[in-house]
């Protein structure tokens, strides 16, 4: 597939030409990461083996989500600045040998997670361990136990203001 390049699409949640612009360029933006991590689950399916993609911004963006601001301000933090989805994507022979964790997937769905966390999931992922693993902090491990959630440089504890659940055809966000 080829990137289809910028798109301008008028935007409900825009008050001025220059809130469009704005909206425009980050979901444009977003539009060439899905295309990206698109491009890499295709490279994955070609080579058939068991394998997965697991796939996270590192921070969220507030473009005009909490009135007229956009960008990411720490001394001021806002949800979308804070909030971001994660995505995960197993091959038929990852399923296949992993069956039972698949099945569970479902119920990890919705999640509250922070990424400090997030070398736990990968391990879980590749099905390893070590002394010291914790599974009570990867979101995929039945033991997982959320923890309290900060965001902002003085640690502000962040409560989500909605839950979303990304499934086929569904573009809400999702922490798992």
């Amino acid at each position: 597939a080829k990137y289809q390049g910028y798109l301008d699409i008028p935007s409900p949640f825009a008050e001025t030409e220059k809130e469009k612009d704005q909206i425009n360029y980050y979901d444009n933006a977003v539009r060439y990461s899905d295309y990206i991590v698109s491009e890499l689950i295709n490279k994955l399916k070609a080579q058939n083996k068991l394998s997965y993609a697991l796939y996270f911004p590192d921070h969220g963006e507030e473009v005009f989500d909490s009135g007229h601001k956009k960008g990411r301000n720490i001394s001021n933090p806002s949800n979308p600045m804070f909030e971001i989805p994660m995505m995960l994507w197993f091959s038929k022979a990852y399923k296949d040998n992993f069956k039972e964790r698949i099945d569970n997937m479902p119920t990890y769905l919705g999640r509250a997670y922070q990424n400090d966390d997030i070398i736990y999931t990968i391990i879980d992922l590749c099905n390893l361990t070590f002394k010291g693993f914790v599974p009570e902090k990867s979101v995929i491990n039945k033991s997982f136990c959320p923890e309290r959630r900060y965001m902002g440089y003085k640690n502000k504890i962040y409560t989500p203001k909605k839950t979303g659940v990304a499934s086929k055809g569904n573009s809400k966000s999702s922490a798992i």
